[in-house]
């Protein structure tokens, strides 16, 4: 007698995401980061990369 999937349903019904998912659907996002929190984001200088761009092309 086989009774592999006998709750297939159940498990499909409580399964992650038929939630709300309040912190779960934050996490690749925060992956990405490495999980860092309350850093400020490092300044990109837009001139100093323009300006190394074109004189590469010269």
């Amino acid at each position: 007698m086989k009774l592999d999937d006998w709750s297939e349903k159940a498990i499909r019904r409580k399964t992650i995401g038929s939630g709300r998912m309040r912190n779960l659907r934050n996490v690749p996002c925060r992956f990405k980061s490495s999980f860092r929190e309350g850093t400020q984001a490092a300044p990109q200088n837009k001139t100093a990369a323009g300006s190394a761009k074109a004189s590469d092309q010269n």
